[in-house]
């Protein structure tokens, strides 16, 4: 799906601000925090947003979710990063 590049997704967010995103529990968020997240109307509990920048361009964003709360930890996030940063 192509998604627009605004703050109203996790993805258009990171892509947009060109940082992670990481909702440890939708739960806690509000309901207008990324209203349009396809991992918060899919039922997830925690999402990871990752843009992929080349010469500070974003040309995409990899997600990540889980249907359990509390997200990841600081070293799954490091290590995805580092796969993220290898696609790009």
């Amino acid at each position: 799906d192509v998604m627009p590049i605004d703050d109203s997704t996790m993805f258009g967010a990171s892509a947009r601000h060109r940082e992670i995103v990481h909702i440890r529990n939708w739960d806690d968020e509000p309901a207008d925090r990324y209203p349009n997240a396809p991992s918060r109307r899919a039922g997830a509990k925690s999402a990871l947003t990752i843009p992929m920048i080349r010469d500070d361009v974003a040309l995409g964003v990899v997600a990540f979710s889980r249907f359990t709360p509390g997200g990841y930890t600081d070293a799954e996030v490091s290590l995805l990063k580092t796969f993220v940063d290898q696609a790009a």
